[in-house]
């Protein structure tokens, strides 16, 4: 697991939700009737509701409508205006060039915690990741799933800090 903590979440309450929501679908892979958003749902709903849990306002296609990226948790005022931007999260089960897309949009967002959700391409794809946030600030965290019958496995790799 990565080892770090933001004032809000840390890293290993992050990994902890996605392997919660991936462990509550009733459908594997191999089932019929499976199809990747389910998992792309759970994901999203389980970070949302961890969002939540610290008080902060949701956005993301299952809370209040999706707000420049998939999910993000920021912090408003009493008039509904944007304090500050915790967490922007892209997440991404396809191809490469779609990961390398989302990416990107979580590079140049001002959150302070920037996460990716992605398929594992091998260990050299996230040393890219990890070359292109070098000039980059803030906290980055890549979670790739490795797809397998279970849906078990993950490599988490913090690709940058401050």
């Amino acid at each position: 697991m990565a080892g770090w903590t933001h004032s809000v979440v840390s890293a290993d309450e992050i990994q902890r939700s996605i392997q919660e929501s991936l462990d509550s679908l009733s459908l594997r892979p191999s089932d019929p009737g499976w199809q990747w958003s389910m998992a792309t749902e759970a994901i999203l709903r389980g970070l949302g509701e961890l969002g939540r849990s610290k008080g902060l306002h949701v956005r993301s296609k299952y809370h209040n409508g999706e707000w420049l990226w998939d999910l993000c948790w920021v912090e408003v005022d009493d008039d509904g205006w944007i304090k500050r931007l915790v967490l922007a999260c892209e997440s991404e089960l396809a191809g490469r060039l779609a990961v390398q897309e989302d990416f990107q949009k979580i590079i140049f967002s001002a959150a302070e915690v920037r996460l990716l959700v992605c398929v594992d391409f091998g260990d050299s794809y996230f040393d890219e990741l990890q070359q292109r946030t070098r000039a980059q600030r803030g906290k980055y965290l890549a979670i790739g799933l490795l797809w397998n019958s279970e849906l078990v496995s993950q490599v988490v790799v913090e690709i940058a800090g401050l």
